[in-house]
């Protein structure tokens, strides 16, 4: 559920357009944070994490316009604390 405030507060402090950079910079944030929710959702397999951590091909990832080693990062970060 949005939080209205914090969508007020967040939309009333841009004084000025985003830049090509900026947005692009932007989307390719947001969307490597929603795809590393989904993939670590997908399933709730035992080493699901782990197996996913030493599976995931930066490359590709860059190549769709996410930010391959940002999604690595995290997923990997993930699935040491779900293994302790």
């Amino acid at each position: 559920m949005l939080n209205g405030t914090l969508v007020e507060e967040t939309i009333c402090n841009v004084t000025l357009p985003l830049t090509a950079d900026q947005s692009i910079a932007a989307l390719k944030t947001w969307s490597s944070l929603a795809f590393t929710t989904v993939i670590e959702n997908i399933s709730n397999v035992s080493g699901w994490l782990e197996w996913l951590a030493n599976n995931l091909d930066i490359d590709a990832m860059n190549a769709v316009g996410l930010d391959g080693p940002a999604v690595l990062s995290q997923v990997s970060q993930d699935a040491e604390g779900a293994s302790s």
